[in-house]
């Protein structure tokens, strides 16, 4: 990462920022896991990591969940204006050379990533070895999950 900025999303000045399709899919549950933690330090001043965007395509690196998280909060119309405009998201806006490819290196350290989540971000680098593993995958789904009969 080169040209490093620190800013805080908030309330009134939300820049638009992308989730890429290289990332892994959002998971929901834990989405609104970081709600609430989100939600339980607004008013503790505690500070929580910040997200990363590459400054050129202003595509999530890394913190899509907590992106998503704090996006659900300034949506959620019984979460009040008061704590809305308290809640930050700090921001690093980065030029980063390969965005995807960072994306994959620093979500690996996280919350593990499936052989799903490998196959997701290899089919949006366009790789065709993974994208016939997945057409196949789609193909086969009723074959691939289903146990065998014991008997």
């Amino acid at each position: 990462m080169k040209n490093l900025q620190l800013t805080s999303l908030n309330y009134e000045s939300t820049p638009l920022v992308f989730m890429s399709d290289y990332n892994r899919p959002i998971d929901s549950h834990h989405v609104n896991q970081i709600k609430l933690a989100l939600l339980s330090l607004f008013d503790k001043e505690e500070v929580i990591e910040p997200i990363i965007v590459d400054r050129q395509s202003l595509s999530i690196v890394d913190g899509q969940h907590r992106y998503s998280a704090f996006r659900k909060i300034l949506e959620d119309v019984n979460v009040s204006s008061e704590i809305k405009s308290k809640i930050t998201l700090p921001t690093i806006f980065a030029d980063i050379d390969d965005p995807a490819e960072a994306a994959m290196q620093y979500n690996s350290s996280r919350k593990n990533w499936t052989i799903a989540d490998y196959v997701h971000y290899k089919v949006g680098k366009g790789d065709l070895q993974y994208i016939r593993l997945q057409h196949f995958c789609d193909d086969n789904a009723n074959y691939l999950y289903t146990s065998p009969k014991n008997g």
